[in-house]
């Protein structure tokens, strides 16, 4: 994985595939396009959008793929999800560089999800090199020093 990764990073968008090339968007630009993307297909229960944005086999597909389901099979509301990125930050770890992105994510309703209330969190991101897509993401706290991942 390289610093570029940002710059290069592939996002779907409507079946099609939007290359990031010839400017240089911030991380923080990317990654609320990915938050979105990923809550447009949450409401839409749409499972093959939220997954072409994770590597196939990767512990992110599996984890989108438990996600779909588990949304599908306890009547969760998604249709008013919303997720703002509030900052990114690189965090080197080894050779990897991964994101740290902090968020608040509200308008999710059902047994378990707080009807509607709003969740601050903290995850890091690893994509894919070769296809710049979501291979993992670890959770991290925010306002605090962020774990290495295991």
């Amino acid at each position: 994985m390289t610093n570029t990764l940002a710059f290069g990073a592939a996002l779907a968008v409507g079946g099609t595939i939007a290359f990031f090339t010839g400017w240089e968007p911030s991380e923080l630009v990317v990654a609320q396009q990915i938050a979105s993307m990923r809550d447009d297909a949450l409401k839409k229960a749409d499972a093959e959008a939220l997954l072409a944005l994770s590597v196939p086999g990767s512990p992110a597909r599996e984890a989108d793929e438990k996600l779909a389901r588990y949304i599908r099979d306890h009547n969760v509301n998604a249709q008013g999800i919303t997720t703002v990125v509030t900052a990114v930050d690189r965090v080197h770890v080894g050779k990897e560089v991964l994101w740290r992105v902090e968020s608040i994510q509200s308008g999710v309703s059902g047994p378990e999800a707080g009807e509607g209330k709003a969740v601050h969190s903290c995850a890091l991101w690893q994509f894919d090199a070769a296809t710049k897509q979501m291979y993992r993401t670890f959770p991290c706290e925010s306002g605090k020093e962020t774990p290495r991942p295991q």
